[in-house]
């Protein structure tokens, strides 16, 4: 049996081979395709019905393949991953804006007596994911909001081979030909001249503690919390990078947009400008933005 088929246990990860990734990924987005057709077709709208026949294997099994890309990447491995990449972010694109799967979250949102507290918090975050997906866009709106999404992430990646070839001294032409979405272990990253020296997870928090001048018996807790399919996808095109550089657009961008994503540019504004101004970050910076209006 493919491993990444296996959700019994923990992922595993020891038995995982690049020839078992894209099977795995696409058996596992045509089964899901096939759940999301029904639920949204679903003449009664439940959790049973809607959200429980949409459990998320496809992203269980493309973070096991991500975190081992990450961690002991190799050639084939890395061709694996590139070429699945495309067909899982399709994927979850197709998801969120599916009109007729979005009506009945929402309208599981809007009747949620028979939901526990944690049902109504994931229905919650599912119906705000399709909103900043722009399923509720129309026409041009639509257009736009697919070109500012695709910008966004050209000037991502043309910010960070700039910021990188600045840093090690070298070009972003340079920079880019061992960029491009690759993944490098440390010794590779280190016969790249892209690192001075590798270090462990322990040299890191030690280095962050040292940063925050913090005290020497500082205790570390770690706080997790799920995510939803949104910030998934983001997370593999530049993640928390992606979100903070919305903030230093115009704001005239958000004319024609639901209500919800100009609310949301009010906070990253915010944090923009936590970011501009040069100040020393306090020990903790702590900024949420769970109270934004539609959120």
């Amino acid at each position: 049996m493919n491993p990444l088929l296996d959700f019994t246990s923990l992922p595993r990860f020891a038995d995982i081979l690049p020839a078992h990734v894209n099977p795995a990924i696409e058996q596992l987005i045509a089964e899901a395709q096939t759940a999301i057709m029904a639920a949204a077709k679903a003449e009664s709208v439940s959790w049973a019905t809607v959200v429980e026949p949409l459990q998320d294997a496809t992203g269980r099994a493309w973070g096991a393949v991500t975190h081992l890309n990450a961690v002991i990447s190799s050639p084939a491995l890395r061709d694996a991953h590139n070429a699945a990449l495309p067909k899982v972010t399709q994927f979850y694109t197709e998801v969120g804006l599916n009109r007729s799967l979005f009506e009945r979250y929402k309208t599981l949102a809007e009747n949620p007596v028979s939901l526990t507290d944690e049902q109504r918090a994931l229905v919650d975050h599912e119906v705000r994911d399709f909103r900043l997906s722009g399923v509720e866009l129309e026409g041009a709106a639509r257009e736009r909001y697919a070109a500012l999404a695709q910008s966004r992430v050209d000037h991502i990646y043309a910010d960070f081979i700039g910021r990188a070839a600045q840093a090690r001294k070298s070009t972003p032409a340079q920079i880019d030909t061992v960029a491009q979405g690759r993944v490098w272990t440390g010794a590779q990253a280190l016969e790249r001249g892209l690192v001075d020296r590798v270090g462990h997870y322990t040299d890191a928090l030690a280095s962050a503690a040292r940063r925050a001048q913090l005290a020497p018996d500082h205790r570390i807790v770690y706080l997790e919390r799920s995510v939803g399919r949104l910030e998934r996808l983001l997370d593999w095109f530049g993640g928390a990078s992606l979100t903070a550089w919305v903030a230093t657009l115009e704001r005239p961008w958000t004319s024609g947009l639901p209500p919800v994503l100009a609310t949301v540019h009010t906070d990253l504004d915010w944090l923009a400008a936590q970011a501009r101004s040069g100040q020393p970050y306090p020990p903790a910076l702590i900024h949420c933005l769970c109270g934004s209006t539609g959120l």
